[in-house]
This record gives C-alpha cells, structure tokens and sequence, in this order.
C-alpha cells in the first residue's frame, strides 16, 4: 500500500469575541487542530486575526485636551503536543497602535489587523494562535479579538 503524499489544506476561523485582559495574561485566540495521520509533515501556515481596543472619553467636567495613546499586542503559534505541552513554533510577533485620540465625550473604538505566515518543518500536534496585551498608555480599555483565522498547508 502506497502513502498519499498530495498536499493536504486545512482552515479555521471564527467570529466570538475573545477579551484580551490588559495585564499581560496569554489568550487562545485560535486552534487549528491537525489529524495525526498528517503528522510529520512540513507545514505553511498564514493567518490574520483583528484587536479592537477602546480609547475612553473624556469627563464631562475635565478640559477637553488630546490625548496620546499607545496599544502593543504580541502574538506567536505555538504547537501542542500530546502531552498537552506547549512549544513556540514562531518568534514571538508584535504589532502596536500609536496615535492622538482628539477630545470626545465618548469611548472611540479603534483596531489593528496583524497577519503572519509562517513555514514550519514538522508538524506534529495542533496549531495555536496565543496573543497578549503587552503595553497600553493613555486611556486605552477593553481589549478584544473579533475575527481571526488560520489557513495550512501541509505537504510532504
């Protein structure tokens, strides 16, 4: 009996919000689970997820002033093997938000759309998308991802 050796594509993605806590915690934002028939083999993986964050308004008796804000999220894929044991499969990514949020009265939502790619030489366990908040200043709040995906493929 001969191996199949095609290439083979896998996908996931999802919509629910995932809150991203400010104090550095490490979130799953996403699995992508690998059959383990499919193990061992070299594997492109490409991706994009969406973080949203909130700048806070201004008081309404507080002098309406610009306020400078920055917003630094880091992702990395890690694998996981059957132990349940993590390893980073990637270099840990970053991507950060800088701007002026001119006076309001109200919250501004604000987002970033950090994509990766990423070639690993083995596959042998499910593929994680990890991110956490790794700086906020100025009146940054409520971190979350909305829409994230992760796209395969594995070739022998």
């Amino acid at each position: 009996m001969t191996k199949n050796n095609s290439p083979v594509f896998l996908s996931t993605q999802e919509e629910r919000p995932v809150e991203l806590p400010l104090d550095g915690s490490r979130v799953e934002l996403l699995r992508l689970r690998i059959p383990e028939h499919l193990y061992g083999r070299q594997t492109k993986l490409d991706g994009f997820f969406q973080s949203n964050f909130f700048v806070v308004g201004m008081e309404d008796n507080i002098e309406p002033v610009q306020l400078p804000y920055k917003y630094e999220i880091a992702y990395q894929i890690m694998l996981e093997s059957a132990e349940a044991n993590y390893s980073p499969a990637s270099s840990i990514l970053l991507d950060t938000v800088s701007g002026v949020q001119q006076p309001v009265r109200f919250d501004v939502e604000h987002n970033t759309n950090p994509n990766f790619t990423v070639s690993l030489p083995c596959v042998s366990g499910d593929l994680l998308l990890m991110a956490s908040v790794v700086e906020t200043q100025g009146g940054v709040a409520g971190a979350f991802v909305n829409t994230r995906s992760m796209n395969a493929l594995l070739i022998n």
